[in-house]
């Protein structure tokens, strides 16, 4: 029953997956899954824009650490978690991997259900009770909703399952010390999704000494508290290599990041107000709360440990400064509770089965009702982004900034039930229909997709009503059913990558470009790029494995303290730098390219690629050792001084081209400097025309006795024939008419239009 019960859940899933991206904290949670994966990194540099544009600076997932690399506060479990399908994306792109990674939660609330009708079942309640339970889980609370995202909550409530399972199996086992372990882990893996879980570890010590009644041996409390040390270490030293202390888990206290919400308050809002509250986003709980007494009976620590974990998150995210986490279906940080409250419903279910036939029927009725209204709710969850509705919110009503800040709408929007998600998801299902199930496309309902994934969950429905009824399933049947869920997870995911929700998932021509440039450059390792495209961060994530190392910087924002210490990094980590943006270089917003164009070598020209423009700079800096030139020109301006490094280049080398430049007086017009590399016979081999500074410093902009910098990188081609001479010669002409080159005097009094600056000749 169990494993029907998890292909069930798992089919109905697949039937309403998204496999898109829906929030900043998504992308903060899989930009590391990214960097763990591309560069065994834990940086969330690709967001770094998400930084900036937030109403309130305690409202961004990420924060700077001492590295000069952007770190997120998110618990290191939920990007570990998404890893294996991530790997697999990249052997498949085509399919997106962020596309594959949206099954792991799927995959890891089916699992919970399983596990809670495992549980019901070690209660001693009927089978028909715990399949309950387990149904009144995955589909009628919000468990169904972010079973389609990339949120750690999901994985905290697996951790409950275990937990609670593990402290049932303790009494009845020979040896305890695996399932000791077993809990160790569970409560480990919880804090390592959220460090606020570590609140609730005081619990494990009670709960298991009175499940095995007493009989702890030094041996049992080693098995416990080894996995739940180890995790802890882990979670220590990575604070340390990110915030640089070990309690430090990227929280900041002077941004208003901390515990200072009233508890009456938070409270309030994350289990009644209409915007957030539990009971209105999941009236099924009710069940699990009357059937608590019966758990009690049945078992009393697993009782007393379920009502603990319900109050100490209670008072723990009740308090929390952003108690409703954000943009948000129901209350988030409240999601893991639907474990304990489905548990106790198990009981619930019993005593309605066993009661007598009015008591029967009123009861009845009233569960149906609740299990009806949630799921639902929870249909409205699934079939709208929650983004959308609170889109609509910060549209209408804005940030309410003022200190404290108790709701990020202002309480009048909290209490409004009128402006209830439910009902706004409603308002919006009936204007715009589905938009958040991948096979309800913008071309109209994907039959090809939709018809075997209703016809699976249809199948493994009957076959559960089947099994209620004491007829069993094969293993066979079993294996087989599982073999078709998996070919039919690949189907969903064809078909999603086939139209994909997500309009910004797709590949890009700048990325496209840039990627090839990186292998070819043969600076895959120590490459980097400059992205200032922020909806290119979900193009990356999902379709480009073993991109160079994004830096996502903000647009139209000035850079302050910390953008400048990440261009600084930036420029110290990588040899090679792209930058994707939307200015041209006459645009103070390209403040960034503007200094890599002044300080390095520019692979010019800049180039336009899908609307964007791209530019390439080779950040490791030669050690220029500069040459006296004195070549001036008619124009008004004189080559003091080149430096170019390699001395002694080979086929395949780049070189690197300073050229000091000095105006005599403001220039009238708009020269193109040309490097060109020619044999003996003058033969043009290779060039790298550009404006100066590729771009940034047009001729026309230099003033009167100012001496302009500008460095060129000049890629070799790797058939140059050894034994020959070659040069590199350097001039001016006007973008007009490249024909017609400026001409300059020698310190001699020759006459030339163009100035050799290199000549070399390959061994």
């Amino acid at each position: 029953m169990a494993r029907l019960i998890f292909l069930l859940l798992f089919a109905v899933y697949l039937l309403t997956f998204s496999g898109q991206i829906h929030s900043g904290d998504e992308i903060a949670i899989l930009a590391v899954t990214d960097s763990l994966l591309a560069r065994g990194s834990f940086d969330t540099n690709l967001n770094i824009w998400g930084r900036y544009g937030q109403p309130y600076p305690a409202g961004v997932p990420d924060h700077f650490g001492p590295s000069g690399d952007l770190y997120t506060k998110k618990g290191i479990a939920q990007s570990l978690a998404p890893a294996p399908f991530f790997a697999l994306g990249g052997v498949f792109p085509a399919l997106g991997r962020v596309h594959l990674a949206a099954l792991t939660h799927g995959l890891v609330t089916a699992l919970t259900g399983a596990l809670i009708f495992m549980i019901a079942r070690r209660l001693r309640c009927r089978e028909v009770s715990a399949l309950a339970a387990a149904l009144l889980f995955g589909l009628a609370t919000p468990a169904w909703v972010y079973a389609r995202y990339h949120f750690g909550e999901p994985l905290i409530g697996l951790a409950l399952a275990l937990w609670f399972y593990a402290l049932l199996r303790l009494p009845a086992s020979v040896s305890p010390t695996p399932w000791l372990a077993l809990s160790g882990f569970a409560a480990g893996l919880a804090v390592a999704v959220n460090l606020t879980n570590a609140l609730l570890v005081p619990l494990l010590l009670p709960a298991t000494y009175f499940a095995l009644r007493g009989r702890l041996s030094v041996r049992h409390w080693v098995a416990l508290g080894a996995p739940l040390a180890v995790i802890g270490l882990g979670l220590a030293a990575l604070n340390v290599l990110r915030f640089g202390a070990p309690l430090n888990a990227g929280q900041n206290p002077e941004l208003g990041e901390g515990f200072t919400t009233p508890l009456w308050f938070g409270v309030y809002g994350l289990l009644l107000s209409p915007a957030r509250g539990l009971l209105v986003h999941s009236p099924s709980v009710l069940i699990g709360v009357a059937g608590w007494f019966g758990l009690r009976r049945r078992h009393a620590p697993l009782a007393w440990l379920s009502a603990g974990v319900v109050v100490i998150s209670l008072v723990a995210f009740g308090t929390y400064f952003a108690w409703w986490a954000g943009y948000n279906w129901g209350p988030r940080y409240l999601l893991p509770l639907a474990v304990p409250a489905a548990i106790a419903a198990a009981p619930a279910f019993d005593w309605l089965l066993g009661a007598r036939s009015r008591v029967r029927a009123a009861a009845a009725v009233a569960v149906a009702s609740l299990l009806g209204v949630s799921l639902l709710i929870q249909a409205l969850g699934v079939a709208v982004p929650f983004g959308d509705y609170e889109v609509a919110l910060t549209e209408q009503y804005g940030f309410d900034n003022t200190p404290p800040i108790l709701y990020q709408y202002g309480e009048a929007v909290l209490n409004d039930w009128s402006l209830s998600p439910v009902l706004g998801h409603a308002r919006l299902l009936a204007d715009g229909g589905v938009t958040d199930v991948s096979w309800f496309t913008r071309a109209g309902i994907d039959w090809a997709a939709a018809l075997p994934l209703a016809a699976f969950v249809a199948l493994l429905a009957a076959l559960l009503v089947r099994r209620a009824r004491g007829r069993p399933v094969g293993r066979r049947a079993l294996a087989a059913l599982a073999v078709l869920a998996v070919a039919l997870a690949g189907w969903a995911l064809v078909r999603n990558a086939a139209h994909p929700l997500d309009p910004y998932s797709a590949p890009a021509p700048a990325l496209d470009a840039v990627a090839t440039e990186a292998a070819q450059a043969g600076a895959s390792q120590s490459a980097g790029a400059l992205i200032y495209v922020p909806e290119y961060t979900r193009s990356i994530l999902d379709r480009y494995p073993g991109f160079p190392a994004a830096w996502g910087m903000p647009p139209l924002v000035a850079p302050d303290a910390d953008l400048e210490a990440a261009l600084a990094t930036a420029q110290a980590r990588h040899d090679w730098l792209w930058v994707v943006s939307w200015f041209d270089a006459l645009s103070p917003d390209a403040w960034a390219e503007a200094r890599l164009a002044a300080a390095h070598y520019a692979l010019p020209p800049r180039a336009q690629a899908g609307g964007f423009w791209i530019g390439r700079y080779a950040t490791r800096r030669a050690d220029e050792a500069w040459q006296p030139a004195g070549w001036a020109l008619d124009a008004g301006m004189a080559l003091e001084a080149a430096a170019v490094a390699p001395e002694a280049p080979a086929p395949g080398d780049t070189l690197r081209i300073a050229l000091r430049w000095e105006a005599a007086r403001a220039i009238d017009g708009d020269y193109v400097i040309f490097v060109h590399l020619v044999d003996e016979g003058g033969t043009v081999i290779a060039s790298a025309d550009h404006a100066p500074q590729n771009a940034f410093r047009p001729t026309w902009d230099w003033e009167a006795g100012e001496t302009v910098v500008d460095r060129t990188a000049l890629p070799l081609p790797a058939s140059l024939a050894r034994g020959r001479d070659y040069a590199v010669r350097v001039g001016l002409y006007d973008w007009r008419t490249p024909e017609a080159r400026l001409v300059g005097r020698t310190a001699t009094g020759e006459v030339t239009d163009s100035w050799e600056v290199m000549r070399f000749r390959l061994p």
